[in-house]
């Protein structure tokens, strides 16, 4: 555990969110390398080129996206990071947290992920948290 120096809060975890919450990205990236596979093929280099461009454009956003949000849970509270260059924060402490829940489709049961809610007295708003889970117990 590493220790912030300012308050003397002990960091738990960091981490990102899974790279199966970017599925699509993935699935619409092999679709378009297919298709572009088959322009090559029948000499339409131009599509082909085209959509070996967008599915670069699709994967570093998908990269991008996934690099620019930073969770973190200290012993005090629970961050949420998201933005390159613009930044959104939330931020929750622990003693506030009234709710908490996990939200999972059948496909994020097979896979081990899913969204982890977390919510306090004052917001009345909950926000999500998607993320791998390790244990479920």
């Amino acid at each position: 555990m590493a220790e912030n120096k300012q308050k003397n809060v002990a960091i738990i975890s960091i981490f990102h969110p899974s790279w199966l919450n970017y599925f699509k990205h993935f699935f619409w990236s092999i679709i378009f390398i297919i298709v572009a596979v088959i322009c090559f093929t029948n000499e339409v280099p131009i599509v082909g080129l085209l959509l070996i461009s967008i599915t670069i454009i699709i994967l570093l956003g998908a990269i991008l996206e996934r690099l620019s949000r930073t969770y973190t849970i200290t012993t005090d509270i629970v961050r949420s990071k998201a933005g390159i260059i613009a930044r959104k924060e939330n931020e929750i402490r622990i003693i506030d947290i009234r709710e908490t829940g996990v939200r999972q489709s059948i496909c994020q049961r097979i896979f081990g992920i899913g969204h982890v809610f977390f919510a306090s007295a004052a917001t009345g708003v909950v926000s999500p948290y998607m993320c791998k889970f390790k244990n479920l117990q």
